[in-house]
């Protein structure tokens, strides 16, 4: 009988080749775990942006809303480009952070053609702008009363 000492070459690739996989497939795992967590987190943002809005508009009650003139009207903001069709500039506490530059909001308040003591809000955040499109979104709605 012969005395083997060590590994033989192929029994050594052997060995290498499970553990490339091994350490394949664990790599694949945190690299899938990545992508999850960035799709979440944004599509967190934009729900907290939708909220926000909603808050913002409970805030004040029919009449003053309506003394604003935002009823029947439609608001978009879009922070990928703070600069409107006319020229003009829409200030936001979100245009210079790069987290919400992909996202754009868009603010609908409307008369309830049930009952007109009621205001119907929507707001939609769309999200992951690729190209001139929007492929994500989140819809809050709300009623506002007297």
């Amino acid at each position: 009988m012969k005395n083997r000492n060590g590994f033989s070459l192929i029994e050594a690739l052997i060995a290498l080749g499970i553990l490339a996989f091994i350490v394949a497939a664990i790599l694949a795992g945190f690299s899938a775990q990545i992508y999850t967590n960035s799709k979440t987190r944004e599509k967190n943002l934009a729900i907290s942006l939708a909220e926000e809005r909603i808050e913002e508009v409970l805030k004040y009650k029919k009449d003053q809303l309506n003394d604003m003139g935002v009823i029947g009207t439609t608001i978009v903001e879009d922070f990928s480009n703070p600069i409107t069709n006319n020229g003009t500039f829409i200030q936001s506490k979100y245009n210079n952070l790069k987290d919400y530059r992909n996202m754009k909001r868009t603010t609908i308040i409307t008369q309830d053609p049930a009952n007109t003591e009621l205001l119907d809000i929507k707001v939609i955040v769309e999200y992951g702008k690729k190209g001139s499109r929007y492929p994500f979104r989140v819809v809050l709605t709300t009623k506002r009363g007297g």
